[in-house]
């Protein structure tokens, strides 16, 4: 229930580092990591996964020309890792992007696969009421297994309602809030219904030519990750904790660490069994 407690100043630190000092070592990925990559330890070493290749980073952020964006060493999709090797990885490192995936549980399955037995997947999520989420509902498990069992039972209709209900979500929650933290006007609602309809209409489209699971994860970034990059779901410390119970419980794993960093994210450790331990550090 520490979780639960008020925000407080050590909470604000950055423990990205600690996290990856005390979990992190071998040979791993961090997918999508642009210009702020995860610190990690000398016996450590890492690949990074993107859709884009450093040059297209570079050309499509021009507002981060004065960072280092780190090379693309497999130029593909995060989320599904097809081209990476089953069991082939130490570590799995994804900042910020499990709140991306219409398929959370699924998503973090495909990660779980690559790991080597006593491999560690390495996870952050920002806290709802920190940003630009504060005032949607946070996402319970059951949510969240609902939508990983729409995948698996390729319930086109499920998908779509649920999809246009949270791209509706994050339209008239989270985006207002980012206009209204930006000094940006308000957005015309019947412009906004416009969009949703254009980008579930596409949806719908895709998902009927779509014959498996993979292809129905792929239709939802064609169709609106790509085009607006919304977070299907939200997370609080503790919902996020109890994902990551439930899933080591189904997954031969552990939640081994879990810490609030940076005044508004918060870091998962989830450890897959076997490997003799050698990922702790005191």
């Amino acid at each position: 229930m520490i979780l639960n407690r008020p925000w407080t100043k050590r909470h604000h630190q950055d423990h990205r580092q600690v996290m990856a000092l005390r979990w992190l070592t071998g040979t791993g990925l961090e997918i999508g990591a642009l210009h702020k990559p995860t610190p990690l330890p000398e016996d450590a070493s890492v690949a990074y996964v993107d859709y884009k290749t450093r040059t297209e980073n570079e050309k499509a952020y021009p507002e981060l020309a004065g960072e280092t964006i780190v090379e693309t060493h497999h130029v593909g999709d995060g989320f599904s890792l097809d081209f990476i090797a089953a069991g082939s990885q130490d570590f799995v490192i994804a900042n910020h992007a499990l709140e991306h995936s219409p398929d959370p549980w699924g998503t973090l399955e495909t990660w779980w696969a690559k790991l080597r037995p006593g491999g560690v997947l390495y996870v952050t999520v920002p806290a709802a009421d920190k940003c630009f989420d504060r005032g949607r509902p946070i996402s319970g498990l059951r949510e969240i297994w609902r939508a990983h069992r729409n995948f698996v039972r390729m319930d086109r209709e499920a998908m779509i309602a649920e999809t246009a209900r949270r791209l509706r979500e994050f339209i008239t929650i989270s985006d207002a809030n980012i206009r209204q933290d930006n000094n940006l006007p308000p957005g015309d609602p019947v412009g906004q219904e416009i969009f949703i309809k254009a980008r579930i209409d596409d949806l719908g489209t895709r998902l009927q030519a779509a014959r498996n699971g993979g292809e129905l994860f792929a239709a939802h970034i064609a169709a609106i990750n790509r085009i607006y990059d919304i977070h299907y779901f939200t997370f609080s410390p503790v919902s996020f904790q109890t994902l990551g119970i439930a899933f080591c419980a189904l997954h031969r794993g552990r939640l081994a660490d879990i810490r609030k960093s940076g005044g508004g994210e918060v870091i998962m450790i989830l450890r897959k069994a076997g490997g003799g331990g050698l990922f702790r550090r005191a």
